[in-house]
């Protein structure tokens, strides 16, 4: 049996007024803002959003404002205010719905009505047919650290008179697909999981679904690092949050499951090598194909696959498990639960879902 070890874990400090202020003086905005309304500093004070934690990581501070709901689904954000190097960035980061993780969001419609979420949900280098979309997640540790700071205070309500989040989200974020900070520095190319890998509009078969590389696969003996959560994106009764390495020590995996095992995914791999970036993400990310497919997935009325990047094989939706008023269509049914590695996590960890 390997040698149990644990990472270092993010521990959120709280910030002193000096830090406080020299993050205000020094950061900058890259988005265009809402038809062109930016907002600034003064616009973060009175907003009540300064920055009141911070994580320390070896090549950058993260200070971290209080977290406030935006106006589509119950949907959490929070500022990143990333100091690297002299320079300070304000980044913005929300929980997706459908995989439970904090989210990077690079860029938005800044013209687009306010009222569509659709608008302000750019997905990155290309979610869905080559797994670009994982490129959005930060690792473990920078997840536990946000997850932490969303249980520090009770999420903010902002007057949307006064302090539109659309502006927010449109100062904090470039027009979508244009060259920012995110296209700039995390590569396109991601480090590909051997034998993950995306066939064009279509998903492997879930039995087939395991990194054929030997040492890339997770060690469910080590544990380094569980948080759990009461409630998250679509999952009213939480979930665990658990980390494993891969047996190489290069990768590694996040996983989820429901406080009583009756389902889980593996929700992102990450490297544990690779420097941060001024977004908050390292420059790094890695694709695992259906591997990291999410207990829940967006269902699409009218799909056209040739166009739709992230379709979905609908004989592997469980269409009698729906969320978020049908929108959502559950994964585990029909495809995770036939997926090795999920099989054996479960088992790992005590399955009682029989």
């Amino acid at each position: 049996m390997p040698e149990e070890t644990t990472i270092q874990l993010s521990v959120l400090n709280k910030i002193t007024d000096k830090e406080k202020s020299s993050v205000l003086r020094m950061v900058k905005f890259i988005g265009h803002g809402y038809h062109n309304r930016r907002i600034d500093s003064n616009f973060i004070k009175r907003a009540g959003l300064e920055p009141r934690y911070k994580i320390n990581f070896s090549d950058c501070i993260i200070f971290l404002s209080p977290c406030f709901k935006l106006p589509w689904d119950n949907y959490i954000a929070v500022l990143a205010f990333v100091e690297k190097e002299g320079e300070v960035l304000a980044n913005t980061y929300y929980i997706s719905a459908s995989h439970a993780l904090w989210t990077y969001l690079p860029g938005v419609n800044p013209t687009g009505k306010a009222s569509d979420e659709a608008l302000f949900f750019d997905k990155g280098h290309g979610e869905g047919f080559n797994g670009a979309g994982q490129s959005l997640f930060p690792d473990d540790e920078f997840q536990l650290a946000l997850f932490e700071n969303l249980y520090a205070e009770k999420p903010l309500i902002i007057n949307q008179e006064h302090y539109p989040t659309h502006r927010i989200l449109a100062s904090t974020a470039p027009k979508k697909w244009n060259d920012n900070e995110y296209y700039d520095k995390t590569n396109e190319k991601p480090y590909q999981v051997a034998g993950c890998i995306y066939t064009k509009w279509k998903k492997l078969a879930p039995e087939i679904v395991i990194p054929t590389k030997e040492d890339e696969r997770p060690v469910f003996d080590n544990l380094l690092a569980s948080w759990s959560v009461s409630e998250v994106g679509l999952y009213e009764d939480g979930l665990i949050y658990e980390v494993f390495p891969s047996k190489n020590g290069i990768l590694r995996f996040l996983f989820a499951r429901d406080p009583h095992n009756r389902f889980a995914a593996c929700l992102h791999v990450s490297v544990v090598a690779g420097k941060r970036e001024l977004t908050g993400l390292k420059e790094i990310f890695v694709a695992a194909a259906d591997l990291t497919t999410p207990l829940y997935e967006h269902y699409k009325i009218d799909v056209n696959p040739a166009t739709f990047a992230g379709f979905v094989q609908r004989e592997y939706m469980d269409h009698n498990d729906r969320k978020n008023k049908g929108r959502y269509r559950g994964m585990y049914g029909r495809y995770l639960s036939q997926v090795p590695v999920i099989q054996e996590y479960l088992q790992a960890r005590g399955n009682n879902s029989k």
